[in-house]
């Protein structure tokens, strides 16, 4: 047995998107914005996108932009809508600090969320090939039961982040683990449009991914996780993003691809998560240690299966005891 010493991966880049409820105007929480970048972070420009939808594509952005958004109102599409806030493009441990910061400083000023509003996280992978994203989309299916455990019961039945799973059963996608390819393909989105789009309503949307494989000047080749519910609470932001960045860096610097699709439990999928060695030990970096105690404490707080809160129990005693 290797001990490894894991560090909390700021190799790409990364955006968030956080819905919040109308109650606060977007030009108020555009002011918001301003005053936090100017008296606590770098001046980054925010833009507030006028009118009385206003909604508008973030694209190569080092500003932040507050939007219209027709999902995420208190009653929800199509009696009401809310705020779409898109961060700056992110690089570094410094960036994710001032985008979970900011969402702080605007919780603090009163800006809220109710349970329509979701947190999208969109991560790098330009440099994915289709074998490595079959790896990701693979693996997701694998965890994506014990991951959702940790969410709230209205973000697992929310219509915006379905499960992949269930398009993997709709669509009758087989997997062989030879034949990555082809389970890329049969995976992947078929429609590319940005409105009304079935395709991008799953906890994992590859659309970005997708259009960059054919236009190779497209800017926006991420993956966009879309599960998690939004609270405006810093180490709910920064939590998330720390523990999705490992994920999709494990993908990348996977050797091997899953041997089948089939859902596992938790201790597998902290393993598939970059979170827990399998032969080999992981010693985790403060930032990550905190991140996987938080995701955790999330599960035994949050999930209704008694399998996942028994293991996260287990786990956390024996983490607190190290």
């Amino acid at each position: 047995m290797q001990v490894i010493f894991k560090e909390a991966p700021f190799t790409r880049k990364f955006g968030v998107e956080l819905e919040v409820s109308p109650d606060v105007h977007k030009t108020k929480i555009g002011t918001l914005l301003e005053d936090f970048e100017l008296y606590y972070a770098t001046g980054r420009v925010v833009k507030v996108t006028p009118g009385v939808n206003g909604w508008d594509v973030t694209n190569s952005n080092n500003y932040w932009h507050v939007k219209y958004d027709s999902t995420c109102g208190p009653i929800g599409k199509p009696h009401d809508s809310g705020w779409e806030i898109a961060s700056f493009i992110g690089a570094s441990q410094q960036d994710l600090e001032d985008i979970s910061e900011a969402g702080q400083y605007l919780l603090d000023s009163g800006v809220c969320t109710n349970k329509n509003c979701g947190f999208h996280i969109h991560i790098d992978v330009s440099d994915f090939s289709p074998e490595k994203m079959a790896i990701l989309i693979a693996r997701w299916l694998k965890i994506e039961f014990s991951i959702l455990s940790a969410c709230p019961s209205h973000r697992i039945s929310n219509p915006h982040c379905q499960l992949l799973n269930f398009k993997k059963i709709i669509e009758n996608v087989s997997y062989n683990p030879n034949r990555l390819v082809d389970f890329w393909n049969n995976m992947a989105p078929n429609n590319l449009s940005a409105h009304d789009n079935q395709d991008k309503r799953y906890t994992v949307n590859t659309i970005g991914y997708r259009i960059g494989q054919s236009d190779h000047s497209y800017s926006r080749k991420t993956v966009e996780f879309r599960f998690p519910e939004c609270l405006l609470n810093k180490n709910h932001i920064a939590n998330w993003v720390k523990i999705l960045m490992c994920f999709v860096e494990d993908c990348f610097v996977a050797e091997s691809p899953p041997t089948n699709i089939l859902r596992c439990d938790l201790i597998e999928s902290l393993q598939l998560m970059g979170l827990k060695g399998n032969e080999d030990f992981y010693l985790l970096d403060e930032k990550l240690f905190d991140a996987k105690l938080w995701f955790l404490q999330k599960i035994k707080n949050e999930s209704t299966g008694p399998a996942y809160v028994k293991q996260a129990e287990e786990l956390l005693a024996f983490m607190l005891k190290i």
